[in-house]
């Protein structure tokens, strides 16, 4: 047992921070005349908020004195007006596209950059774009063709590739020329590969078809730029008018006589299925436009002006079968076929020589009664294409001018 000792403590002693002669007066802060120290209102802070959506401030030189009798004096003008108005009922939502060439100068569209390809025989371009390299600016892989009335004897051609390049001060970037690729004949279509952009395919007037490689190879502080020829054959029966893509390993083209064949891309190229397209007995076979809607399916135009829309119901190694379904026809040529979303529906935009545009909604089986029909004034126009979901057009006009129409 632990004894406790009787023995004191010593006292220690805590002095006051106050002086003993001071004397403190207290006050009852209820009763209290004294001015209370001032304190911050969050409701009233001098700094004025911003709003979060719009980031303005509210300024005091923008609020002025408002005139009653000038206020009724136009409210009692435009009164009839309003009333007219609102007797006449909502004004219809229009579904229909109007094609204006005026509007065209909202946009302020000026030319980037001139690419300039040296040849003396060609005079006609062919290009496509690939994936994107930098600041979202892709590859541009361009070729040169000639006006070809028989055969092609242009042996010695080439394809151009562009890249997108940083310029030292970093404000822009410009398409410098990095490689040429050697073909055999003038370069007639381009197609980019839309499953994978860094494979194209391109035809030639000599019956070539052709299927390449984009590739980049990292090392160091270079980049080694490589286009790689993976496939190449040959036709027999003319020269391939129109590529188009159907998968990533299915690539369709359309020959002059009619006939589309699907090639089926293994460690070798080979044909899956062929097929003529011939609607009557009548129709002539001169397939002059091609473009895939799904796997099955597709749209080709010729040169009578007639579009055909060919669904495949089922092929094999031993049989195949397909379904024309006759379109809008053209009064010419069907020069260019155009895959569009429009107000959430697909949509295929065709035009011919003349400059008719027709636009086909793809989920309504009477074509005729469902088809918008604008004609774009003179001169012919061979080409078109189109931006934000088809709601603008765009051609080639007269002197290298761009025309745009929505």
């Amino acid at each position: 047992m632990i004894e406790l000792s009787d023995y004191p403590s010593p006292s220690i002693e805590f002095k006051p921070s106050n002086c003993y002669e001071k004397q403190c007066k207290l006050v009852d802060n209820s009763i209290g005349t004294n001015v209370l120290p001032p304190t911050a209102n969050a409701s009233t802070s001098p700094i004025q908020k911003c709003n979060q959506k719009t980031q303005t401030e509210f300024m005091e030189m923008f609020v002025k004195v408002l005139d009653e009798q000038k206020l009724a004096k136009w409210l009692k003008k435009i009164y009839p007006l309003v009333q007219k108005e609102l007797l006449d009922g909502c004004t219809p939502q229009l579904e229909r596209f109007t094609i204006d060439k005026d509007s065209g100068k909202a946009y302020d569209i000026k030319p980037y950059q001139t690419i300039s390809v040296q040849s003396i025989a060609n005079s006609l371009g062919v290009a496509t774009w690939l994936a994107v390299h930098t600041d979202n600016a892709p590859v541009l892989v361009l070729g040169t063709q000639a006006t070809h009335n028989s055969w092609c004897e242009h042996i010695d051609q080439w394809l151009k590739i562009y890249v997108p390049q940083r310029t030292p001060s970093g404000a822009f970037i410009t398409f410098n020329e990095i490689k040429s690729v050697p073909v055999k004949a003038c370069v007639h279509t381009l197609c980019t590969n839309s499953f994978n952009k860094n494979v194209f395919a391109g035809s030639t007037f000599g019956g070539d078809i052709y299927i390449w490689q984009f590739e980049q190879e990292y090392g160091g502080y270079r980049t080694e730029i490589n286009v790689k020829e993976l496939f190449k054959t040959t036709t027999s029966s003319g020269y391939i008018v129109a590529i188009d893509w159907s998968g990533e390993f299915t690539l369709l083209t359309a020959e002059t006589n009619g006939n589309v064949i699907v090639w089926q891309i293994t460690n070798e190229l080979t044909i899956k299925a062929e097929y003529v397209l011939k609607h009557t007995a009548n129709d002539l076979n001169e397939i002059t436009s091609l473009i895939t809607v799904d796997a099955n399916s597709f749209i080709a135009g010729n040169s009578q002006g007639f579009i055909y829309r060919c669904m495949s119901s089922g092929f094999s190694s031993t049989k195949c079968s397909i379904e024309i379904l006759p379109l809008k026809r053209h009064n010419f040529a069907v020069t260019t076929l155009l895959k569009s979303y429009i107000n959430g529906r697909g949509c295929i935009i065709s035009c011919d020589l003349s400059g008719q545009i027709c636009f086909h909604n793809l989920n309504c089986v009477d074509d005729e009664s469902n088809t918008t029909i604008h004609q774009l004034p003179l001169p012919f126009k061979n080409a078109v294409a189109c931006f934000d979901g088809g709601k603008r057009l765009f051609c080639p006009g007269d002197n290298g001018s761009l025309e745009c129409y929505w």
